[in-house]
């Protein structure tokens, strides 16, 4: 049988304990525990926490926040501006979007945050969260409402939604200042999910009428994935794992 040495050209370390930052796949020796130990992929459970303080549907949120610092923002019905930051076990209501909304793009960071598009008239508005304050930003080319978005504050995508009745294609990158169109869609869709990054995104159900349709994102053009295994819109998405041993 061959050497770990042997596979992958170096001896496994020795850590007193776990390793400060734990990786897929990664192995060591624990010198307390004396053996050889394996970081995997964890299965997650869900926990009932603290609820927000204005309840609402169809909001946006810091999509690259992590659990403990969260933030929510908008929603219907009617449109609401409110704000609501997260610290892992209760919400707090902060400044409020300037222009009240629903069905629009959320992206970034509690400090950091994106809103775009959306139910409220103009539907291209932009708007900018420094942690404290939302500030207007430049207006999508295309507004519309039920779209959906990922990334962060200088780099996020916003993709599909809808104009009146008809389901768009349209799919629009921002670099912090501006909004470009980029590559569109394959299908047609609003009220769907998206997940990843504005240079490898994936978008997934939605309606178009509901879809199970799939698509991944190579920061200029989308390509056919596979598709959810059922037919679903008004659904959310992400790529944060967590990581046991």
């Amino acid at each position: 049988m061959a050497e770990y040495k042997a596979i992958r050209g170096h001896t496994i370390q020795t850590v007193a304990g776990d390793p400060s930052t734990l990786a897929d796949g990664l192995i060591w020796y624990d010198s307390v525990a004396k053996k050889v130990q394996g970081s995997k992929t964890a299965a997650g459970a869900w926990a009932t926490n603290g609820d927000i303080n204005q309840g609402r549907y169809s909001g946006g949120s810091a999509t690259e926040a992590p659990g403990t610092a969260g933030l929510i923002f908008g929603g219907d019905s009617p449109e609401y501006n409110n704000t609501e930051t997260y610290d892992g076990s209760s919400w707090t209501e902060v400044n409020n979007l300037n222009t009240g909304r629903g069905n629009f793009a959320g992206a970034g960071t509690q400090t950091a945050a994106l809103a775009s598009g959306g139910s409220a008239s103009p539907q291209g508005q932009s708007e900018e969260f420094d942690g404290t304050n939302w500030a207007e930003g430049n207006d999508l080319n295309t507004a519309r409402a039920g779209l959906n978005g990922n990334g962060t504050q200088t780099a996020s995508l916003s993709t599909g939604g809808k104009i009146g009745e008809n389901f768009q294609t349209i799919n629009e990158l921002y670099d912090g200042t501006s909004w470009t169109e980029s590559g569109d869609l394959n299908t047609a869709r609003a009220y769907h999910a998206v997940a990843g990054t504005s240079a490898a995104g994936l978008a997934a159900g939605g309606s178009s009428p509901y879809t199970a349709d799939s698509e991944e994102f190579n920061g200029s053009t989308w390509a056919e994935g596979n598709n959810l295994n059922a037919t679903k819109a008004y659904v959310g998405g992400g790529l944060e794992h967590k990581l046991q041993h």
